[in-house]
C-alpha cells in the first residue's frame, strides 16, 4: 500500500469515493445481521446503514490491514458523514505500537477526524467503529482514509492567499472611470440597460426608496472578500459533498459577481463593477474547477467538472462582458 499524494502536505490511502479504486473488499466487516447492518460501496462514497440499535457494542466495526509506509506523514485522517449523534472512533496499530481517538457524537455536517501518530514509521492496521445513537434506523457514509503532515499544511494553504483587492495588473486603478456600457452586449444591449435603469427609478418610487438593484448590491458588498475564498478547486454553488472540511461554507457564489456587476451598470457604481471583476479573478484565480479533490485524483475515474465548470464559466464570461471595462488586458486574457 503506498499512500496516494493529493497535495504537498497529505495523501490518500483508502479512496472510498470512487468504486473503481475502492479497497472496501479489502476491509473485514463484523457481522451485524442482528441489527440489519449494510456497507455497500456507491458511485461516490461507501454507504453504511443499520436499521435497529445492536444489543451491545458498536454498530459498524471494519478493519483493514495496510502495512502501509508513513514517511513524511504525522497524522492519520477519515471522512466520514456519521449518522447524526453517532460516536465515531478509530484505532491504528502501527509500528510504534496502538493509537486511538473518540470523536464527539456527531452532527449533520461531513467530518475528518484526525489521528495524530507521533513516532510511527508504518500503518499496520486500521479499524473504523461507529456507536449508534438511538434505537432506529441510521445511515450515513465513508469518503475516504488519509494521512496528513501538520508541518506541511500551513505551507500548501498558504498558496491561495496571493491576491488582495488590488489586483495589481490585473484591473483598472479605483480611480478608473468606467463609461458603464457593458464590452462586448451578449448579454445586456443599451436599450435593456436603459429599460433596467427605469425599472430601477419605477420601484424608488413605488417602494420607497427599495430596489432589487439596491439589495443585490448590499448582499454583494456585505459578504466575504472574493480574494479569501480562492482555494485550489473553485466551489462556486456551495455544494460540500466532495470537498473538505475546511472548505465547508467557504465558497465563491458564482451569483455575487453577476449581482455586482448587473447593479453595478443600473447604478453606475464603479466600486460594484470592481468588486464583480474581482469575483471574476477570484474563480480565474482557483487552481482546479471543481468540486474536490476526489474530481481531481490522480488515476481515478470520479469526475462532476460539467456542474462546476459551467457555472464558473457562466459567471466569468458575463462579468468579462457587464464589467469587461474594469479589467487590464492582462485582466481579461
Amino acid at each position: 500500500m503506498r499512500p496516494t499524494p493529493i497535495n504537498l502536505a497529505e495523501a490518500v490511502i483508502e479512496p472510498f469515493w470512487d468504486p473503481t479504486l475502492s479497497g472496501l473488499k479489502e476491509w473485514r466487516i463484523e457481522p451485524g445481521t442482528g441489527h440489519g447492518l449494510k456497507v455497500e460501496q456507491n458511485w461516490c462514497w461507501v454507504n453504511v446503514s443499520w436499521t435497529r440499535r445492536p444489543k451491545s457494542g458498536p454498530a459498524l466495526r471494519m478493519t483493514r490491514g495496510f502495512d502501509c509506509d508513513l514517511s513524511g506523514y504525522d497524522t492519520l485522517l477519515v471522512s466520514v458523514m456519521a449518522p447524526l449523534g453517532t460516536v465515531f472512533r478509530m484505532t491504528a496499530e502501527t509500528d510504534a505500537g496502538p493509537f486511538r481517538m473518540q470523536a464527539e457524537p456527531a452532527t449533520s455536517r461531513k467530518r475528518e477526524h484526525a489521528l495524530s501518530l507521533p513516532g510511527a514509521r508504518r500503518l499496520r492496521t486500521l479499524t473504523i467503529e461507529l456507536d449508534a445513537a438511538g434505537e432506529g434506523l441510521a445511515a450515513g457514509w465513508l469518503n475516504w482514509v488519509g494521512l496528513q503532515n501538520r508541518e506541511l499544511l500551513p505551507r500548501y494553504l498558504a498558496q491561495w492567499q496571493r491576491f488582495d483587492d488590488k489586483w495589481q495588473g490585473y484591473l483598472r486603478p479605483e480611480s478608473y472611470k468606467p463609461k458603464f456600457k457593458p464590452a462586448h452586449g451578449l448579454i445586456l444591449q443599451a436599450e435593456e440597460l436603459a429599460a433596467l435603469r427605469r425599472h430601477h427609478d419605477k420601484w424608488l418610487a413605488e417602494h420607497a426608496g427599495q430596489s432589487p438593484f439596491l439589495a443585490a448590491a448590499a448582499s454583494v458588498r456585505g459578504a466575504t472578500p472574493p480574494e479569501q475564498l480562492i482555494c485550489q478547486y473553485a466551489n462556486v454553488w456551495g455544494d460540500d459533498r466532495y470537498n473538505r472540511e475546511r472548505e465547508h461554507g467557504r465558497y465563491i457564489d458564482y451569483t455575487a459577481g453577476i449581482n455586482a456587476a448587473v447593479a453595478g451598470l443600473v447604478l453606475e457604481d464603479r466600486a460594484l463593477l470592481r468588486l464583480a471583476a474581482r469575483y471574476a479573478l477570484a474563480i480565474a484565480a482557483c487552481e482546479r474547477w471543481d468540486g474536490g479533490m476526489i474530481c481531481d485524483f490522480p488515476g481515478g475515474t470520479f469526475d462532476e467538472r460539467c456542474f462546476v465548470q459551467s457555472l464558473c464559466c457562466f459567471s466569468v464570461g458575463l462579468v468579462l462582458d457587464l464589467a469587461g471595462e474594469m479589467f487590464t488586458s492582462l485582466g481579461r486574457t
